[in-house]
């Protein structure tokens, strides 16, 4: 057994609001912060032209809604120089909390792109959780304009959100019976672009006679280290972790098993 792991009124309302939200300037404190729905897909502000950050608007504040657990944010910042100096661009928790924060250094027509990416966690991202992106200037002046991706991230499968960080909030995987397997994707953060740092997946195996094993293999994508543990109940029965980036990493369990009994496992990857 393997696991690896015409337009519509609706439509039409949604860009009018989107369309709302692009002509109106930034706000210039948390209270008065431009609310910017997110949703699956891209979304430039302001849509046409550029923002001002200079000496008469020194701080920009957006209010960011929407973002929840298996999406992953991507913010682009367009920055242009029109007098030399710098800039700092802040993305908040919605209780202030320091999220990810970046420099941005401009000189007289200089044109610079500045990225931010915030996977959240199921945890992170209750619903009604909000971000603020905050943007202040200490010196200089630029122009500048903000794309917002908005990407899916889901684990196991397209519906199923982000896989929790506890055993309460695991994603139930489907049976698996004796010589068979099931492969799916899964998404972690990396440390410097969100905190969905660990997911739990239920397992429901029944094997086909005694001493057969349940062997699990692992994979991470290219700049990724990753943990696997496999429990029953609140026993680690293995654990093991990639030696380097990328490395796959592989569980075997092999018992004696009651053929055609289903026994219950979970799975937590970090």
């Amino acid at each position: 057994m393997r696991i690896e792991p015409k337009l519509s009124l609706a439509a039409l309302l949604l860009l009018s609001l989107l369309a709302a939200a692009s002509a109106q300037p930034p706000g210039t404190s948390f209270e008065t912060a431009l609310q910017v729905d997110l949703i699956p897909g891209k979304l430039t502000l302001p849509e046409e032209g550029y923002y001002q950050l200079n000496e008469t608007r020194s701080e920009a504040y957006f209010e960011l809604r929407g973002l929840e657990g298996g999406m992953k944010l991507t913010m682009e910042l367009e920055a242009l120089g029109a007098e030399q100096g710098r800039s700092i661009i802040t993305l908040y928790s919605g209780e202030g909390a320091l999220i990810r924060r970046e420099k941005v250094v401009y000189g007289e027509g200089t044109k610079s792109t500045i990225e931010l990416a915030y996977q959240p966690s199921m945890e992170s991202a209750e619903p009604g959780a909000r971000q603020y992106l905050v943007l202040k200037r200490y010196s200089g002046a630029m122009r500048y304009r903000i794309t917002f991706t908005v990407d899916l991230v889901e684990d196991y499968a397209p519906g199923e959100g982000d896989a929790g960080a506890d055993p309460e909030t695991a994603i139930s995987l489907p049976p698996i019976a004796g010589n068979s397997s099931i492969s799916f994707t899964g998404h972690l953060a990396s440390r410097d672009e969100g905190d969905d740092f660990a997911d739990y997946y239920k397992l429901r195996v029944s094997f086909g006679a005694s001493g057969e094993s349940l062997k699990i293999r692992v994979k991470p994508s290219g700049g990724l280290q990753v943990a696997a543990s496999l429990y029953k109940e609140a026993y680690m029965l293995k654990h093991n972790a990639s030696k380097g980036h990328g490395e796959p990493i592989e569980l075997t369990l092999t018992g004696e098993w009651e053929s055609g009994k289903e026994y219950g496992f979970l799975l937590r990857i970090d």
